[in-house]
């Protein structure tokens, strides 16, 4: 059964993954999970909260795909249900490395690219003797080169929040500790003060 305060905790998360970029129905459904002593059917999830068939079945796949929820088998019941992960944080490391390395790469691929065709102009115009050309060539470069700067210390930040150096080890799934490979620590970060 959801109480009001299920209900408020699930509305709050599904806010705050809408603002990281995904669907608000996904951290409905991950809340209700979470906060149930039990695992839930589909049909619970749908029951409580008011959701439709398709969008519970469409959440759920997308929210086992990023390894935050799993079956659970039930004795003696052939419906699918669903559990969280416990450890949250490495869900949110394994999202945060998947998603945002990812674009960081991206980027940084980018920007190479970028910084490779316009070495390629300065020289074209040195060639020519086009100065025109070359400074305007030359100061897209400069600014390519900070933004490439940016997106290293995008990279940087993200390891240190991860705790890791090994962000393509998050992207294999959940990482059991060998001598070779120490498990993933979560670092601490402060809070900001309160106003």
């Amino acid at each position: 059964m959801v109480t009001d305060i299920d209900h408020d905790v699930s509305e709050a998360i599904g806010q705050m993954m809408s603002f990281w970029g995904f669907r608000r129905n996904l951290g409905r459904i991950w809340a209700g999970l979470y906060l149930s002593p039990r695992p839930l059917t589909s049909a619970e999830l749908c029951d409580e909260l008011k959701l439709s068939t398709g969008s519970v079945s469409m959440a759920l796949a997308e929210l086992k795909r990023w390894g935050a929820i799993r079956k659970h088998h039930e004795p003696g019941d052939r419906r699918d249900h669903w559990v969280v992960e416990e450890d949250i944080w490495a869900t949110v490391s394994r999202v945060m490395a998947q998603r945002e390395a990812r674009e960081i790469d991206q980027l940084t691929d980018a920007l190479k690219r970028a910084e490779a065709a316009l070495e390629r102009q300065v020289v074209a115009a040195q060639g020519v003797g086009d100065e025109d050309a070359e400074e305007a060539a030359a100061f897209r470069a400069r600014r390519i080169g900070e933004l490439a700067g940016l997106a290293a210390a995008g990279k940087d930040l993200l390891r240190l929040v991860l705790g890791t150096d090994q962000l393509g080890v998050l992207l294999q799934g959940p990482v059991d500790p060998t001598p070779e490979e120490p498990r993933t620590r979560r670092v601490l970060m402060p809070r900001a003060p309160e106003e």
